[in-house]
């Protein structure tokens, strides 16, 4: 995201709990993000960090329309939903269905396959 925001000429603000490791802060603030860093808490907290992000977007919005947009990682699908429809296919063709499993991350992690073929 930030890379893609400062890419495209926007303001690139991530929240983040403050346990992450300092390379990751800062080659978010290397890229121009302003990273603000916040108490690691439960996701069920209200302070949680993408709590505290979708509050700022509403904020943002409310200030100026259509200033702010939200990434949603915990619930959107469209990453989900892209791996469905194009590296599923494309690790599905590679090993002629013969998958001994799959390994999939939540986050930033990705996917890959745990076995290429049989």
């Amino acid at each position: 995201m930030a890379l893609l925001g400062a890419s495209r000429g926007y303001r690139t603000i991530i929240t983040m709990p403050q346990t992450q490791s300092r390379e990751k802060i800062d080659a978010l603030r290397v890229t121009g993000a302003d990273v603000r860093l916040v108490a690691a808490v439960p996701y069920a907290n209200p302070e949680h960090y993408a709590h505290q992000a979708r509050r700022l977007t509403e904020a943002m919005n409310a200030a100026d329309p259509g200033s702010a947009w939200f990434a949603n990682q915990f619930d959107n699908t469209a990453n989900r939903d892209f791996h469905e429809a194009t590296t599923g296919v494309e690790i599905w063709e590679q090993t002629a269905g013969r998958i001994d499993g799959f390994v999939c991350a939540t986050g930033t992690g990705g996917t890959w396959p745990a076995s290429a073929a049989r």
